[in-house]
């Protein structure tokens, strides 16, 4: 019996770690957006855990109810950034499919095209200003500077 609540406790523990070491972060991208395709939006800088990163997007284009964009991020910061990234759903939740894990060395950058799915502008003409007001917000799931 006191083996067994021994054990219980120690599962608790563990979970109760593994729960809280989990950190992530949104970032509301909407405000850097270009007002045209393929013209890069002004750098945002965000502080993520206390490093420094700089954002910049270009809208690619906007067909039927998605939008995709070329995410540029710089990692100012003195640390390797690690996460799972990618545009938040209309649910707030991180958009799976079209998410993926990076790692950026301080001093170092990327480019990656990401889609913003379920816009549910179909026939505007306008491509940018459709992604723009979409309300983009990048999700970062486990984030970890390293």
């Amino acid at each position: 019996m006191k083996l067994r609540i021994l054990s219980s406790l120690f599962l608790l523990f563990i979970l109760t770690a593994l729960t809280n070491s989990v950190k992530s972060q949104t970032v509301n991208v909407s405000s850097v957006v270009p007002d045209s395709v393929g013209v890069w939006g002004k750098p945002l800088s965000v502080d993520m855990m206390g490093n420094p990163i700089v954002i910049r997007l270009k809208v690619v284009k906007h067909f039927g109810t998605t939008c995709v964009f070329e995410v540029e991020m710089t990692n100012n910061g003195t640390q390797t950034l690690s996460a799972r990234m990618g545009f938040l759903g209309n649910d707030g939740k991180l958009y799976e499919p079209t998410s993926g894990m990076i790692s950026i060395k301080p001093g170092e950058g990327f480019y990656w095209k990401r889609e913003k799915r379920e816009v549910l502008k179909r026939g505007v003409k306008n491509d940018a200003l459709v992604c723009k007001n979409c309300n983009p917000t990048l999700g970062f799931l486990g984030l970890k500077f390293r």
